[in-house]
């Protein structure tokens, strides 16, 4: 996401898709001390431990703001600069303005104007971060059903881990690089960070080696941006693909979805990964001079530590290091909370069944939709493949009707 002061230039923010250009230098980084005024430990700790929900492929931290919550806030290192709030809370909080507007463009050919708060306290867990300004805008198509997003401004205060096998994060106070060694379960791979706060590292997929952006905030494994497409042909290497649009508060953004022989990232290897191919003629993955992103579909596979500070990531493997990348096991895109049928993929079960573009989704074993709310329709479709849900859908005509879908990797 681009975002630009008005009149002068800001730099870029980027939210659930990463947008930005490269830099060849480590950006400097704040280091955190005892007496460090932004950050605040409990009981003089040097670390904090606290459980997130992780919603399909999403980190969900619960946050206090001003001292008042919970709230839902989504940990993302695709977002640069403040930390952000989705309006309604600023309302809710009685912020108030300050500076200047901000003009923000994502991967998509809109672009959204956000505006800046200052708030006194964002606690997470046993950690307050003081005096802090915020970024405020509507989220609702980028992050429905939460609250806001943790971005740069917070993760650089920490060494921060993230552990999806046992969904807990820690946060500790920085400290210079120690030596550890690697291993066949772990490794320390470096990053450099673009002026735009975002992480990068070397990543090789098929072959063809890229810079990749780090984003907690895209639940794909892996999204190619155009140029990188082009330069190793992979329209024509990846034969089998399917379209797929996603529609947020910077317009459509089009990717086909493909699946890779294999991806190395350090001394590790990923066989059989979901790979999106970025299909935009404009906007900022069409712009990017780096590669791409590695999302949540990845990086759920390991323990991860971000060392801002001193330049690296750690990896270390989990239990679901093995587990297979699954595409659309309904066979067919709807949106929420309306129920509309946008896309139904060929060959699918979904198409012999008779599901249509323009159809409505009314329930999902006898819930509807509008009850189940963005976290129970996620539950929903994210069971394992072979369970068997019942979905009432309405014709254009009106006619209801109920089939019985396999969930199905169609990929």
């Amino acid at each position: 996401m681009h975002i630009q002061k008005l009149p002068e230039f800001l730099g870029f923010v980027l939210i659930y898709f990463l947008a930005s250009s490269a830099c060849a230098a480590m950006a400097e980084t704040e280091v955190l001390s005892e007496n460090n005024p932004m950050v605040r430990f409990a009981y003089k700790a040097e670390s904090v431990t606290l459980p997130f929900e992780l919603v399909e492929g999403l980190i969900i931290i619960k946050v206090r703001i001003n001292g008042k919550g919970p709230y839902s806030f989504v940990l993302d290192t695709g977002a640069s600069g403040n930390i952000i709030i989705t309006s309604e809370l600023a309302r809710s909080l009685e912020l108030k303005k300050v500076g200047l507007p901000v003009i923000v463009t994502g991967l998509g050919d809109d672009t959204v104007t956000f505006s800046q708060a200052d708030v006194a306290v964002v606690q997470v867990g046993d950690a307050d971060l003081l005096n802090q300004r915020v970024t405020v805008g509507d989220l609702s198509d980028l992050i429905p059903g939460f609250d806001g997003i943790l971005s740069y401004n917070f993760i650089k205060m920490f060494d921060l881990e993230i552990d999806y096998q046992n969904k807990t994060l820690k946060l500790s106070k920085f400290k210079l690089l120690e030596a550890s060694a690697q291993s066949a379960n772990s490794n320390r791979i470096p990053i450099t960070m673009t002026e735009e706060q975002t992480p990068l590292l070397k990543v090789e997929i098929d072959g063809h080696e890229g810079i990749f952006g780090i984003d907690t905030g895209a639940h794909e494994s892996v999204i190619l941006y155009p140029r990188f497409v082009q330069r190793n042909s992979l329209n024509e290497k990846y034969t089998k693909r399917f379209s797929r649009e996603g529609k947020g508060s910077f317009g459509v953004f089009r990717t086909e979805v493909a699946r890779s022989s294999n991806l190395k990232i350090g001394s590790f290897s990923l066989p059989g990964l979901l790979v999106h191919l970025s299909q935009q003629k404009s906007g900022a993955s069409q712009k990017s001079p780096f590669d791409g992103l590695i999302g949540t579909g990845l990086l759920k596979r390991f323990t991860i530590l971000f060392s801002y500070g001193n330049a690296y990531i750690k990896l270390e493997k989990n239990d679901n290091f093995d587990k297979p990348d699954v595409f659309s096991k309904l066979g067919f895109m709807f949106t929420s909370p309306s129920g509309n049928v946008e896309r139904v993929y060929p060959k699918s079960l979904a198409s012999e069944l008779g599901i249509e573009a323009g159809d409505v989704v009314i329930s999902i074993d006898k819930e509807p939709i509008s009850v189940l709310g963005v976290a129970g329709l996620r539950n929903k479709i994210s069971q394992p493949p072979g369970t068997v849900i019942k979905i009432t859908l309405k014709k254009k005509n009106n006619t209801q009707y109920e089939v019985n879908l396999v969930l199905k990797d169609i990929l």
